[in-house]
């Protein structure tokens, strides 16, 4: 507790000379597919991406196939009702919103509560 802790993600440390996006294709926000301009909230959906994959097991938009997935990412679908727990589920919504502009920001996460049964609550980590 009270330790800094960093998320990186060591896919995109590679040289690519192609046009394609690099990096982990199953956590890329739709603005990155649709190759749009976006800020900092595609981090918050990345976020999102992890804790919906620790919760269930796989990532949200994962199919075997590269274009369903992208597919899947650009419209925003996948199961909701795999997670369970309310809260989590509440807080994953606020973050895979499919416009960057209707994400949760990272200081607003911390207002969603979770149940003290949840996977991912604070509590487990403690």
């Amino acid at each position: 507790i009270g330790e800094n802790y960093k998320i990186g993600d060591f896919g995109t440390a590679i040289w690519n000379n192609s046009a394609e996006p690099i990096g982990t294709l199953d956590y890329a926000a739709p603005e990155i597919m649709l190759k749009e301009q976006y800020n900092s909230s595609i981090d918050i959906w990345a976020v999102g991406c992890i804790a919906f994959e620790l919760y269930v097991g796989y990532p949200p938009f994962f199919n075997e196939n590269r274009e369903i997935t992208i597919k899947k990412i650009i419209n925003c679908e996948y199961e909701h009702i795999l997670i369970q727990d309310e809260g989590l589920a509440n807080l994953i919504g606020k973050m895979l919103q499919k416009k960057g502009e209707k994400r949760i920001t990272a200081r607003e996460t911390r207002s969603i509560p979770l149940s003290n049964n949840s996977k991912l609550s604070k509590s487990n980590y403690e």
